[in-house]
């Protein structure tokens, strides 16, 4: 490992990291709502080894093809193998990622539990998954560096990891390159494990082909015979991994709905999530107290859940709440008013064909809603909001899968 050492003191990654660090943060810092939740802050933390990855590959790509100029063609004699110490330039530049990955994802952690979230943390599995893409990105980049060997090797090696990441989804695995980064909050959502494990398999095997490929490129005069199939066996290895992870896209989505396992009780009771009891708490108090508001001219329902429709025997409404909008602790006027007028998982939101009198009532009964919590007086419910609230609380609601 004298190689890594060398590399990690003297190559471009130690000297960027503050740059690495402070872009992942900034990255990480642009979306608002995710320091309530622990699953969210991981995926936000994962979503920047999109940045890192690029610039890992670039990093890589650079010291690769600057180790093999003459001045510095004595470092692959720094192990007992010889050449084969070129692999510290790869090791070296990808600690250095993993370290600026670990760092972020220590200030989201932070974050996250200064916001109220509840112990313990969860989604870790996002992790994996950010650092299988930064070692597919390092195995970019090293083989780019192995051929090319000249300045270019680093931009090249930047846009292909960055090309990979835009339109890689095209080829049969939709999430293929690409690691955390929701755009919405998890509440009541929880990574498919099956198909995170495919993806970090599917990555660690690119990254395994890509360096087996630029040691291989490496070589000068004829080609070993095991690095052929060294090369050949991780080819194989990253189609079997690739129809898994195709196979698996198939079969299941990358997030699946989990019941509400806790419930706060009050006037509205609200029940989600453990994890996100504090919101919940908070969610209830806000309802009750739009509910008061509007009066009794509507028979409201007291009773709601995330992710209602997985327990639809049950009586009661959807819960729609969302970090990002909340402002000053409260729920924002749109998620009141969107879950006020969702109190039954009626079948029809989740039919083939869009439920246009039912979203059309819902559309009534929303508009009054935001006009009477907007107003400084609200109005009384006409005949009509009525019936579209009666139409909304007597909707067939979701058949159980059981």
């Amino acid at each position: 490992m004298t190689a890594a050492r060398v590399w990690m003191r003297s190559g471009s990654a130690r000297r960027l990291l503050p740059f690495l660090v402070g872009m992942a943060l900034a990255l990480l810092l642009l979306r608002k709502g995710w320091n309530h939740e622990w699953g969210w802050a991981l995926d936000q933390a994962a979503g920047t080894s999109s940045l890192l990855s690029p610039v890992t590959a670039g990093l890589i790509a650079h010291d690769r093809a600057r180790a093999a100029e003459p001045s510095l063609a004595s470092l692959a004699q720094t192990t007992p193998r010889g050449r084969p110490g070129l692999i510290g330039v790869l090791l070296g530049s990808l600690v250095w990622s993993m370290i600026a990955l670990v760092l972020v994802a220590a200030v989201a952690l932070v974050a996250a539990w200064r916001g109220g979230a509840v112990w313990p943390p969860t989604n870790w599995i996002a992790l994996a998954e950010a650092i299988a893409l930064l070692f597919a990105g390092a195995g970019v980049g090293f083989a780019i560096g192995a051929w090319t060997r000249n300045r270019a090797a680093g931009p090249l090696a930047f846009a292909t990891m960055f090309v990979l990441q835009m339109f890689g989804g095209s080829l049969g695995v939709p999430e293929a390159f690409r690691a955390g980064g929701s755009v919405g909050t998890l509440l009541g959502l929880e990574r498919t494990v099956s198909v995170s494990s495919s993806l970090i398999a599917l990555h660690l095997c690119v990254g395994l082909l890509m360096l087996a490929c630029g040691d291989a490129a490496g070589a000068r005069g004829i080609t070993p015979l095991w690095r052929h199939v060294g090369v050949w066996t991780s080819a194989a290895l990253l189609l079997l991994s690739g129809a898994v992870a195709h196979r698996q896209s198939q079969l299941h989505d990358p997030l699946r709905a989990t019941p509400a396992d806790t419930c706060v009780p009050g006037p509205v009771t609200v029940c989600g999530p453990r994890a996100a009891r504090p919101l919940l708490a908070q969610a209830g108090k806000d309802l009750a107290a739009a509910q008061a508001r509007l009066g009794k001219d509507l028979d409201w329902v007291t009773d709601y859940e995330l992710n209602r429709s997985n327990r639809p025997e049950r009586a009661g409404g959807v819960l729609t709440l969302n970090p990002e909008l909340m402002r000053d602790g409260h729920l924002s006027v749109d998620d009141i008013a969107a879950t006020l007028t969702t109190p039954r998982p009626c079948a029809g939101y989740f039919a083939a064909a869009p439920p246009v009198d039912l979203m059309a009532a819902q559309s009534r009964v929303m508009e009054w809603v935001q006009q009477g919590l907007a107003g400084s007086t609200p109005t009384h419910a006409t005949s009509d909001i009525k019936s579209a609230y009666a139409s909304l609380t007597g909707c067939p609601v979701v058949k159980s899968d059981s």
